[in-house]
């Protein structure tokens, strides 16, 4: 700031800087928005929460994610085979689930998932016997003498 600049000119001033990085910023966080997939996340709500700030920050800039894009991308963004049967649920409804809903309907799936690998794990682990079963008697020594 030069000490004969008003208030109102540095405001205007950073407001064309901010203008002039706006499109590129947009293209970018479009495409970030439109390339980030599940797998990069260690679950539904790190993934959940990117796409959501990515979202903001378009907003930010004056470049919106629709309703229409929002939950696409959610839903697209999956892991083949993992979600399949809530995607299609969430893809198939009319109208579509507001991205908060279609999280939560994910995020159940995610929890129903994770329990029903809990108890397999637990079935197994108690299934298991503490020693090893042998189909031939113990030998024992016979002493001459």
């Amino acid at each position: 700031m030069k000490p004969d600049e008003t208030t109102h000119q540095l405001r205007i001033c950073l407001q064309k800087i901010f203008q002039d990085n706006k499109t590129t910023r947009s293209v970018y966080l479009e495409e970030q928005f439109n390339n980030t997939h599940l797998p990069v996340f260690s679950n539904l709500s790190d993934y959940y929460a990117r796409l959501k700030n990515l979202s903001d920050q378009l907003a930010n800039v004056k470049k919106p994610i629709s309703k229409e894009n929002m939950v696409p991308q959610l839903v697209f963004g999956l892991t083949k085979g993992d979600f399949d049967t809530v995607a299609t649920v969430i893809q198939q409804s009319d109208p579509l689930p507001n991205f908060n809903k279609a999280r939560s309907q994910l995020l159940l799936e995610e929890t129903r998932r994770n329990n029903q690998d809990s108890h397999l794990q637990q079935a197994m682990i108690t299934q298991q016997p503490d020693q090893p079963i042998s189909d031939t008697p113990p030998t024992t020594q016979h002493g001459t003498g």
